[in-house]
């Protein structure tokens, strides 16, 4: 026993010695000291841009887990198939047009900028139509404001994601306002349920001026 607690002190030692260099920790960039150790050896790293845009306490569990595959990149969309070797077609199953990349998919693709479009309709926000997680990360203004767009647009990459594989799947393409008409009446209800005693004047007033509302 002491001989394995010996070996797993070494390891650690040799660890350490690589996180160490040049008198900071590669981590937090700071002199020694024995948290900036710790921080090493769990393998700390600096927060990415689109951190607070999706683990955002407005955005359902399932759609920040959507927009963490997104931000990594993740999704299996045909391209992405091709590229492990797959027997796949390619094309977008929503527009049968240009090939299915995530960038084409988000929102790229004609059927996305059209709940895109239609979303705007029903509820009187415009949101982007590229680059959309950045455009989130960016976004700035009233806080309510803020986070009410954010989580439009994850539930809007996250039913756009649905309706593919259901094209995918059934063959079954459903029209674009009904989709728009769906990520409204979620965000409605999201909405009712806050509390709004912790909201401000100009935050409930913005609130009140949504057409879905």
């Amino acid at each position: 026993m002491v001989v394995k607690a010996n070996k797993s002190i070494c390891a650690l030692q040799m660890q350490s010695l690589v996180g160490y260099n040049q008198g900071v920790w590669q981590v937090q960039q700071t002199g020694y000291s024995p948290s900036g150790c710790y921080e090493w050896l769990r393998d700390v790293r600096t927060k990415v841009e689109w951190h607070n845009a999706i683990w955002d306490s407005w955005n359902l569990p399932k759609h920040r887990f959507m927009g963490w595959l997104i931000a990594h990149r993740s999704l299996h969309t045909n391209s992405k198939l091709k590229s492990f070797g797959m027997d796949v077609d390619g094309l977008c199953f929503l527009c049968g047009q240009t090939e299915e990349t995530q960038d084409h998919l988000f929102f790229e693709c004609a059927y996305s900028s059209r709940v895109i479009a239609e979303l705007k309709e029903v509820s009187g926000l415009t949101l982007p139509v590229r680059d959309a997680l950045n455009w989130c990360n960016q976004n700035t203004g009233i806080k309510t404001k803020r986070k009410v767009r954010n989580a439009m647009v994850l539930s809007t990459m996250y039913q756009i994601w649905q309706q593919r594989n259901k094209c995918r799947i059934e063959q079954l393409v459903i029209r674009p306002i009904s989709i728009a008409l769906l990520i409204s009446d979620d965000m409605k209800r999201r909405i009712k349920e806050r509390d709004k005693s912790k909201l401000n004047t100009q935050e409930l007033d913005w609130l009140g001026s949504l057409k879905f509302m």
